[in-house]
């Protein structure tokens, strides 16, 4: 029974933007190549999913086995530990280094799915590489519910909705997406201040490009965090010297207002 046309294109969107983020993070840039894995990684998935009773239910599973089985084939391909197979012998077991060299040989038919293995027989390599790279991304998924919701760089639902899109993929990986959505968060609220109170602690248009240069360069989300404490701190201060005290900035002026209040 073959899969419809809404899931197939379901998992062609899915496949095309997850592989596109693996093969860059791996250095690979050619479109041939990453044509190449997209296609074998989506002929894998269909595959597997095909005789499931519910396939669009178990879609996230299946693709998040085969994109663990790509990172492992890029890595080792990268660091070159991985022998090129004899496809003479074991046709399904092509690895990451025998990927075409030229455009056309990115639409080979069925025959691109040699590109991983089958997903039967790596279902515990995979699960073991699974639980690597959830055991790396674990102080990245405390950082994102705690310290970027706490600071309001991101609200709950959107923290939990970017731990959801870490499975399968590695912490460096993931953290590329994720610092540039921060940054983007940080410096509108940054703007958004400057505009709000004439500069604030950032008085010069030269104070306020060397901020937006901090922001820009940041690269992990842990270097991010500080930096937006940092901000925090300098607004912090400013507001207590326009006040004329912390605790005034901090409540609004609320307190002042409700101790003096007449019934």
């Amino acid at each position: 029974m073959a899969l419809s046309d809404a899931v197939q294109q379901i998992v062609g969107m899915n496949v095309v933007g997850r592989v596109f983020c693996s093969c860059r993070a791996h250095g690979i840039r050619e479109p041939a190549r990453i044509a190449y894995y997209t296609r074998a990684v989506e002929l894998a998935v269909v595959a597997e999913l095909t005789p499931r009773a519910d396939p669009s239910a178990a879609l996230g599973l299946v693709l998040t086995e085969q994109l663990v089985l790509l990172e492992a084939a890029l890595a080792a391909a990268a660091a070159g530990r991985q022998r090129v197979p004899d496809r003479s012998v074991n046709p399904a077991r092509a690895s990451a280094e025998s990927a075409p060299a030229d455009p056309g040989a990115a639409h080979v038919a069925p025959e691109a799915a040699s590109a991983l293995p089958p997903v039967h027989s790596g279902t515990v390599d995979a699960k073991s590489m699974e639980e690597k790279l959830q055991a790396a991304r674990k102080p990245l998924r405390k950082l994102l519910r705690e310290d970027c919701v706490t600071l309001g760089l991101v609200t709950p639902e959107r923290a939990e909705a970017l731990v959801c899109g870490l499975a399968g993929r590695t912490r460096e990986t993931a953290e590329l997406d994720i610092v540039a959505e921060l940054r983007n968060n940080l410096h509108g609220q940054v703007r958004s201040y400057i505009r709000k109170h004439k500069g604030g602690p950032w008085p010069s248009p030269k104070s306020q490009e060397e901020l937006r240069l901090d922001i820009v360069g940041t690269a992990t989300v842990h270097s991010l965090l500080m930096l937006a404490r940092q901000t925090l701190r300098e607004r912090s201060r400013w507001e207590s010297e326009q006040s004329g005290g912390a605790l005034s900035s901090l409540l609004g002026g609320k307190l002042l207002l409700g101790l003096t209040r007449r019934n």
